[in-house]
C-alpha cells in the first residue's frame, strides 16, 4: 500500500516487529489499551470504546476493568509495604 499511496504513509512511524511494539506497549506510557494510534489527531475524532458502533463491546469493558482493579490492587499493596 505505501508503495501506492506514499503521500499518505511516509511520514508515520512503523515497527517492523511485534516484539518492538509489545515492548513500545509495556514500557511508553504514552501508549495504552485506550491508545489507538500513536500519531497527534484532532481531539474531535477521538473515539474510545463505549462510543460509536463499539458501545456494546463487553470484552473491552471487563478488560479495561480488570486492568483497573489489578493496579488499584498492586499499588494498595505496594502503600502497605512501604508503610511497614
Amino acid at each position: 500500500i505505501s508503495k501506492i499511496a506514499p503521500e499518505f504513509y511516509q511520514n508515520l512511524s512503523i515497527h517492523k516487529s511485534w516484539i518492538g511494539l509489545f515492548f513500545d506497549f509495556i514500557i511508553d506510557p504514552k501508549i495504552s489499551l485506550r491508545s489507538r494510534v500513536k500519531r497527534k489527531v484532532d481531539p474531535s475524532l477521538i473515539q474510545f470504546y463505549g462510543a460509536g458502533n463499539y458501545a456494546t463491546s463487553y470484552v473491552h469493558k471487563f478488560v479495561a476493568s480488570a486492568i483497573s482493579t489489578l493496579t488499584r490492587n498492586s499499588n494498595n499493596e505496594i502503600s502497605k509495604n512501604k508503610n511497614k
